[in-house]
């Protein structure tokens, strides 16, 4: 019987490991930051050392532990790719990757875009498989022409465990799986003009499913013993549901993390009469629908670093700051690498507005994680609507920025409503490691991890006025976000062949 499971969480921005047991006591935990560089996204082979260092590391503070399994969650979508020898490219490109800007624009004006939604129930945006896909072919044809794979983060790590090329239904939903049929559509993909990548296309192991071992290789750089079951995990948003314990309908998890993203399960239901947002599959008559922004702590860090916060204080300081501003007029719209949900505009761009006199380093600080916030209202508010009866259940807030009492507390202020917060760091490991232990029936149920009840306050008032304005504001500002103004460098950088 499984017992303990080495379950991963492949992020953005860090790489967590958790050595679990069925009833999910945490046994150990260990991370590293993603590797990253100035080039547009990342290398894939520093990406598997950095998840081969991290499993390492975890094992070697318990190495009496028995390991019964493997299992991953990883960010979803963006182009990760093997040639035909099997090597991985020298670059994956990620789901905040923007190079798909003019192809998306180009879909939108055709109608492309409105017709994949209604038989996809997804909103592309320029880091989906299919923008990246066209938009590669028309920079680096050679480098396509040797493309045998395309797969997601997780495919590739679990096919640097164990050799076997697989994906499973949550990644790929978005953008060819045909919700009615469960296999990659055809017509999909011709209507986009990627017919050609379907043949790359990785075939599908449902979530659980065992699908394969730990090679030999794979167990010299992990320390995990050689022949270890692999089992096939899931997009790293749908793993976090799972760990949170929600999955009714009305609940929402909402998370503060590189990305702020607002979930919600119904039944499947005909998309929206608005396209928005991205809809994924789940088993039986499930499916989730997810409205991820392009703004989140990583937009926070940008401003931290624009406006000195440094060292290992720096979020200390910056909330210090942040308490002793005085609630005035300024609104930050967090666009600086476009948007994609609820609204699709991946040329819009960052604003700060109600700037006078008065504006100090401190309102604007405020300002910066209020426009982050607003969008994260925006996305719940958005979810919601997809439902029959627009129902409105339990609100979780998650995510490394959640941590932050008073981010939290900002968040229901917005909302008008109490929240509840899970503290939890891991919840994407855990998800798809209860998802094993539950396919396996091999643990028992899994505790319920603590939660804070989180009030509105006195500030309220105030913070639901000025998403009030920034709704206004986006609505006023929206149409000046065209092809021709900004992110020129975007879309002018220079590739090495």
């Amino acid at each position: 019987m499984t017992s303990h499971l080495v379950a991963v969480d492949a992020g953005t921005s860090m790489v967590k490991a958790v050595l679990i047991s069925g009833s999910g006591e945490v046994l150990g935990q260990t991370s590293a930051p993603v590797a990253s560089d100035k080039k547009p996204g990342l290398s894939p082979s520093k990406m598997w050392r950095t998840t081969a260092g991290v499993i390492s590391e975890l094992l070697s503070t318990h190495p009496e532990a028995p390991i019964d399994g493997v299992v991953i969650a990883g960010q979803g979508d963006g182009l990760w790719m093997l040639d035909g020898d099997g090597k991985a490219t020298d670059r994956a490109y990620l789901w905040n990757s923007t190079e798909g800007a003019e192809i998306i624009e180009r879909w939108s004006s055709e109608g492309s875009i409105d017709a994949h939604f209604r038989d996809f129930g997804t909103v592309l945006w320029p880091g989906s498989q299919a923008a990246l896909w066209v938009w590669l072919k028309k920079v680096q044809p050679n480098l396509i022409a040797k493309v045998a794979t395309v797969f997601c983060a997780k495919d590739y790590l679990n096919y640097c465990l164990t050799g076997v090329i697989a994906t499973d239904p949550t990644d790929a939903s978005i953008p060819f799986l045909d919700p009615n049929t469960g296999a990659y559509s055809l017509e999909g993909a011709q209507r986009l003009g990627c017919g050609d990548i379907l043949k790359r296309l990785p075939p599908i192991i449902a979530s659980g499913e065992q699908l394969g071992s730990v090679t030999p290789d794979a167990s010299r750089q992990t320390g995990l013993p050689e022949g270890t079951p692999v089992f096939q995990g899931a997009l790293d948003v749908v793993a976090m549901l799972w760990g949170s314990g929600l999955g009714k309908r009305g609940d929402v998890l909402a998370a503060l993390g590189t990305t702020a993203v607002s979930m919600t399960v119904t039944e499947r239901l005909a998309p929206a009469a608005e396209p928005a947002g991205a809809t994924i599959l789940l088993a039986g008559n499930a499916q989730l629908r997810v409205m991820g922004s392009s703004a989140g702590t990583a937009t926070l860090e940008w401003y931290m670093e624009m406006a000195g916060y440094d060292g290992e204080d720096r979020f200390k300081e910056l909330w210090d700051d942040i308490a002793q501003a005085p609630h005035g007029a300024e609104i930050f719209l967090p666009f600086i690498r476009g948007e994609r949900a609820p609204i699709l505009a991946p040329s819009a761009t960052g604003s700060f507005l109600g700037i006078t006199p008065k504006t100090n380093r401190a309102r604007v600080a405020r300002a910066v994680t209020e426009g982050i916030t607003h969008v994260l209202r925006w996305g719940i508010d958005s979810v919601l609507g997809t439902g029959p009866n627009k129902e409105v259940g339990t609100i979780v807030l998650a995510g490394g920025g959640s941590q932050e009492r008073a981010w939290a507390t900002q968040v229901a202020n917005c909302l008008g409503r109490e929240i509840f917060l899970d503290g939890r760091s891991d919840l994407g490991a855990r998800g798809v490691a209860r998802m094993v232990f539950d396919k396996m029936s091999a643990g028992s149920d899994f505790a319920q991890g603590e939660v804070a009840r989180i009030e509105p306050d006195d500030s309220g008032v105030l913070v639901r006025e000025r998403y009030r304005l920034f709704l206004s504001a986006i609505e006023t500002l929206s149409p000046l976000w065209s092809s021709d103004i900004a992110h020129t460098e975007r879309r002018e950088r220079e590739f090495n062949e």
